[in-house]
């Protein structure tokens, strides 16, 4: 999952705007000017790392990469008949529309989790920025179950295209989009069908995100990629500045439990 920060200068007195961009399915070597200008262009002039998201299943996919986002911990949507793990071969669950201001299945969702045994607490996230003050807006499925609240509520939720045409504004706090993911088609689960070739899906994330920078805050970048790779701290994001060499640790972390 690439995710892509944008924001205002650094201030210890200004509070900006934050827009955290979501997609993946693909790597860097997928990634070119030709085949990607938007994305290409962003990532070069962005401070880049690499951050390990990994899910309750050996093959993570969209949804579960949300669900995480959320709870600052491994997560993952059910199995057939609300099994905590799914089979390699299943295809990968597809992320439902808010319906009502809530995210559909969202029980099912908890309690995948608290049966997962990873201490996930999902609705972290927003519960937290809203404890804070921070107003937050999702654009796209899989932002607003990053940007659910614990019981499953959106505060507000918009599409991608009325974002990308100013029918809709982002938050002067926190906006998430969801720029969707690429499948492969030679390794999709049973049940999912790939939207095209790995190519075609790309050249849709890059006109998505064309579409969506002229009208986001800020024109600062930092940015990041999830990586595979085992053995790397869970659970946190790790934010820089624009033009600064130092990253700010911004982990998210379930409330301890009081004593006694």
């Amino acid at each position: 999952m690439v995710v892509l920060v944008s924001a205002g200068p650094a201030n210890a007195q200004t509070r900006h705007p934050v827009v955290l961009l979501g997609t993946g399915g693909f790597t860097w070597s997928d990634l070119s000017a030709q085949r990607t200008p938007t994305l290409w262009g962003l990532l070069q002039r962005s401070a880049v790392s690499t951050v390990t998201v990994r899910s309750v299943d050996p093959n993570t996919c969209p949804i579960d990469a949300w669900l995480s986002l959320s709870a600052g911990e491994r997560a993952a949507a059910p199995g057939p008949s609300g099994a905590v793990r799914r089979s390699p071969s299943t295809g990968c669950p597809p992320i439902p529309d808010p319906s009502g201001g809530m995210v559909p299945g969202w029980s099912q969702y908890a309690e995948a989790a608290s049966r997962a045994n990873f201490g996930a607490h999902l609705g972290l996230l927003a519960d937290q920025l809203a404890a804070a003050g921070v107003d937050t807006v999702a654009a796209g499925p899989g932002a607003a179950v990053g940007a659910a609240r614990s019981d499953g509520r959106v505060t507000a939720y918009v599409s991608v295209a009325d974002l990308a045409n100013g029918t809709a504004r982002p938050s002067s706090g926190v906006t998430l989009v969801d720029l969707g993911a690429v499948r492969d088609p030679d390794d999709v689960g049973t049940g999912e069908q790939a939207p095209g070739s790995v190519e075609e899906q790309l050249r849709g994330v890059d006109a998505r995100l064309a579409s969506l920078l002229p009208r986001l805050p800020g024109t600062r970048s930092s940015s990041w990629r999830a990586s595979p790779t085992p053995g790397q701290q869970r659970g946190c994001v790790r934010c820089w500045s624009a033009g600064r060499a130092s990253g700010r640790d911004c982990s998210i972390r379930p409330p301890r439990a009081s004593p006694g």
